[in-house]
């Protein structure tokens, strides 16, 4: 069954609670939990204006048109591997203890600008909780001063986040919902107005928004990742990374959590 370890790794995992207080989760597990897909559904790409969509069926290729292919980087590269997973398959970034430098992926520079939208299907092993990002963006002047950033993650047990912070003037703002239980799916989606508001969704619903003051920007370097921000680290299964260099209306949002991309 899908999201359920199977009887053959019970006494391990009991063995582990023993000895350790809490079970590690390695490759072999994981997909072994990988029974089926949620949706062998292909995604609607017949109206896509995305700059990025990046389905994961064994590959790290652009399905946009537009060439914009993600890399593995990291101390550990090899530590990913295509799995079973949300729509067919998708992309597992081991990184078990959440390390740092470990193991992540990136996207070409400058895909959007201050307006956008990102989005992703995501599901987590274990969860860190000291603020560990699944996705972030970085926003640099042309002297590599940070402008601003955007990270989603874990920050508690609890509490699932959408950061935003305008570097320069030092602003802070936090989007909080409900954290997805771990060994779920979920779907994120945060979009970013040219008038420097954020909206997070999550499963298609709006959870909040924030004023970033973010229209000041004059962003000469924007890069991505997924699995890691600057300080840590988030071990990720990723399927469905669909990045805009516009910001999503609602319905669009909607659209898009029912694999129709705008």
């Amino acid at each position: 069954m899908k999201g359920v370890m199977k009887s053959a790794f019970i006494p391990v995992i009991a063995t582990m609670i023993l000895a350790c207080g809490e079970p590690t989760i390695g490759r072999e597990e994981v997909e072994a939990s990988q029974d089926n897909p949620v949706t062998t559904t292909p995604l609607d790409l017949t109206n896509s204006t995305a700059v990025v969509v990046l389905q994961f069926e064994n590959t790290l290729e652009d399905d946009s048109g537009n060439s914009n292919d993600a890399t593995i980087g990291g101390s550990s590269p090899s530590s990913y591997s295509f799995i079973t997973g949300y729509r067919n398959t998708s992309l597992y970034l081991e990184n078990p203890d959440n390390t740092l430098g470990y193991v992540y992926l990136t996207l070409p520079d400058n895909l959007v600008g201050k307006s956008f939208t990102i989005s992703y299907w995501a599901k987590v092993i274990t969860w860190n909780t000291s603020w560990g990002a699944i996705a972030h963006m970085i926003f640099k002047d042309s002297g590599g001063t940070w402008e601003g950033f955007v990270s989603h993650g874990s920050n508690s047990d609890t509490s699932f986040y959408a950061r935003n912070r305008s570097d320069l003037a030092n602003d802070w703002g936090d989007i909080f919902t409900t954290l997805p239980s771990a060994g779920e799916w979920f779907h994120v989606t945060e979009t970013m107005d040219s008038s420097g508001v954020a909206t997070l969704y999550i499963n298609g619903e709006e959870q909040g928004t924030y004023d970033t003051a973010y229209e000041d920007f004059t962003a000469a370097t924007v890069s991505i990742m997924f699995g890691q921000d600057t300080w840590q680290a988030q071990g990720a299964i990723l399927d469905d990374v669909v990045i805009y260099d516009r910001a999503l209306s609602a319905s669009e949002v909607s659209d898009l959590y029912a694999g129709i991309l705008p």
